[in-house]
């Protein structure tokens, strides 16, 4: 079976994404590593002209097809906080000391980052379970900045004082 071939443009690349509409991020639909970056494979012809292995991250390669080359010694920080997110608008070039400190892994505890990984993910749903659609008036969002459905709330709410009647 073929590889895909490598997007040639910016374009090529955002259409492989998602918008998510409230943070403008533009999240990779492919494939992505084990720490939420996406991901895209080469061909070894390409491989061989960037002299890279057999995977490149995509954020990486949409700066480099908008900007240019990340100078050496360099990384990206997402300013979203989105680690799937490619949007050009949402990357800067940092040192790797900047970034660490900017970053929320080193501070974080496994479980809270668990939990704002969950937040992130949510941040995506436009329907709830019980397919109420969460437009911004049928949104609670509490203070760990999780959303609720207004409808299912109110539902509940009117069952459980029903039962402490």
């Amino acid at each position: 079976m073929p590889r895909k071939r490598l997007p040639a443009t910016l374009t090529e690349l955002y259409q492989r994404t998602v918008l998510a509409p409230r943070t403008g991020c533009l999240v990779w639909d492919g494939r992505m590593n084990l720490e939420g970056y996406g991901q895209i494979g080469l061909s070894r012809l390409h491989a061989a002209e960037l002299g890279r292995g057999q995977t490149v991250l995509v954020h990486r390669l949409a700066w480099e097809l908008a900007k240019k080359l990340v100078p050496e010694g360099m990384q990206l920080d997402h300013l979203c906080r989105n680690r799937a997110c490619i949007n050009v608008a949402h990357l800067e070039v940092v040192t790797p000391s900047e970034n660490v400190r900017r970053g929320l892994g080193p501070a974080m505890s496994a479980l809270r980052l668990k939990a704002q990984r969950a937040r992130e993910r949510e941040a995506y749903k436009m329907h709830c379970k019980h397919g109420h659609t969460l437009s911004d008036d049928n949104v609670y969002t509490d203070p760990r900045g999780f959303r609720s459905c207004r409808i299912c709330q109110r539902i509940r709410s009117n069952v459980w004082k029903q039962r402490q009647k």
